[in-house]
């Protein structure tokens, strides 16, 4: 997985005109220097907020606090999993994403799921 993550990296940064590194800092690092998420949160919307139980980039206790700014948000916790969601678990987080769209329950083996306001439990 480390490696197709990387793989898919240099596609992006290589396919622009620009210098990789000035493509990258001009598309991540504005994250790094301002607030992602609008004073007050976010409201009216229907959201998913999903995190690798194993992610060290934006790790499930920040996902939660980004989730809770959220008004009804759903929260998930996918298990053997990191980062890259989509290429981890690609038809775990496929068929999580459909069940989200259908108001369906998102309960599953592997994952943990709950409203980002309460503490999480396991199926």
């Amino acid at each position: 997985m480390i490696r197709a993550a990387a793989r898919v990296m240099l596609t992006q940064l290589t396919a622009s005109p620009q210098d990789p590194l000035v493509r990258y800092i001009a598309d991540r690092g504005h994250l790094l220097l301002t607030t992602p998420l609008p004073p007050g949160g976010v409201r009216s919307v229907r959201v998913l907020v999903g995190v690798g139980e194993h992610d060290t980039i934006t790790p499930v206790d920040d996902n939660r606090a980004v989730a809770a700014t959220i008004d009804d948000a759903t929260f998930i916790v996918m298990k053997n999993a990191d980062h890259l969601l989509h290429m981890e678990r690609d038809a775990d987080f496929a068929d999580v994403i459909t069940r989200f769209l259908h108001h369906r329950p998102l309960t599953m083996p592997d994952t943990v799921t709950t409203p980002s306001n309460t503490p999480p439990t396991r199926s």
